[in-house]
């Protein structure tokens, strides 16, 4: 059992935004974009975000999906939250769909990560905002648009000294 359960102490109305809601995750997992980027390879990378997830009260499986559409699942449960990664994707969707799926769970709900164009057609209301903000969340906690900028800047300010 874990002894600091994310999906207990942190939940998120379909509202929030994304950027305030990265934050609060990375601040309760206590990664820094310091150790993030640390990480050099994608491998160990997943491995690093499995295993913070799984520390945090979250069961991670994988496995090879018969069929390509669909990246992973998530089933929420106050208790053992699950989130099932398919793992003949390359590692970085991997990545990706660990984050959507954590941010389902944060939103107490189950979800699914597909590439089916259409798939957010067929969503409503709650559902609708609530599947948006899961891409917009993986996508600000894995590259936060304030260290991206920064990086940009940082970037183009040495390339001109060239």
């Amino acid at each position: 059992p874990a002894t600091k359960p994310i999906v207990q102490n942190l939940s998120f109305a379909p509202n929030v935004s994304a950027v305030e809601m990265a934050k609060a995750v990375r601040d309760y997992l206590s990664v820094t974009i310091e150790q993030q980027s640390s990480l050099n390879s994608t491998d160990k990378a997943l491995k690093f975000w499995r295993t913070k997830l799984e520390v945090h009260g979250i069961f991670v499986f994988k496995d090879a999906f018969h069929t390509d559409e669909f990246s992973g699942f998530c089933l929420y449960d106050e208790s053992f939250p699950v989130i099932f990664v398919n793992n003949s994707k390359p590692f970085t969707r991997q990545i990706f769909t660990l984050f959507h799926e954590l941010a389902h769970l944060l939103f107490k709900t189950g979800g699914i990560d597909t590439r089916i164009d259409d798939y957010i057609n067929y969503l409503e209301g709650d559902n609708k905002q609530i599947e948006v903000l899961c891409n917009k969340f993986a996508n600000e906690f894995l590259v936060p648009t304030e260290d991206f900028n920064i990086r940009l800047k940082n970037t183009f300010i040495d390339e001109s000294k060239i």
